[in-house]
């Protein structure tokens, strides 16, 4: 989802989520998209998906949970 390239009720969701995950002062992220590759009458459509799995800190809050995962702390964003 792009935040500003969407309709408003998705805006509203990913307002949402982050909200909540920086009310814990970490939101966690994701990665998706397409790519497509055209060379001469070959066309590849490459799909991409990463889980929601990658902490990120709100730095002007606390850098706390991102500091521990990085020492070798336990992940919350991983689902077990």
């Amino acid at each position: 989802m792009d935040y500003y390239r969407n309709g408003g009720e998705e805006r509203e969701t990913l307002e949402k989520l982050a909200a909540d995950g920086l009310s814990q002062h970490y939101v966690c992220l994701g990665n998706s998209g397409t790519f497509v590759m055209s060379v001469a009458d070959l066309e590849l459509t490459l799909t991409y998906w990463q889980e929601e799995n990658i902490p990120a800190c709100a730095t002007d809050l606390s850098t706390d949970i991102c500091d521990a995962i990085a020492a070798g702390g336990s992940n919350p964003c991983m689902k077990r």
